[in-house]
């Protein structure tokens, strides 16, 4: 099974093109302060959002909960290779924790 890892900024707010299963989508990422969480939203290649403010938690899947959106037909999940942290923090994506994607036919 192959992985796609979605790569992280080291900035708390951004947004990056991803194709995934073969459709293009625009995925945005925030940083919570006061909760001290990520969020995703997706949308569409035309910026319609799709999902919106998904909280990224370790070990779960994301998406799949949300059907008949026009989302990925896959799923994202976080993960932490090590199974050492409980939450994924502010710079944690940068070498600790992954967002990865699994296609809708590794799923």
């Amino acid at each position: 099974m192959s992985l796609f890892i979605i790569p992280f900024s080291e900035f708390p707010a951004f947004t990056q093109e991803a194709t995934l299963d073969n459709i293009p989508y625009r995925l945005t990422f925030n940083w919570n302060t006061r909760g001290e969480y990520w969020t995703i939203s997706i949308a569409d290649r035309d910026e319609v959002k799709l999902i919106s403010g998904i909280k990224l938690v370790m070990n779960y899947g994301l998406i799949r909960r949300y059907p008949g959106r026009g989302q990925p037909p896959g799923e994202f999940i976080v993960i932490d290779p090590s199974q050492q942290l409980e939450k994924a923090g502010r710079n944690d994506f940068q070498d600790k924790v992954s967002l990865v994607y699994l296609s809708e036919d590794e799923f």
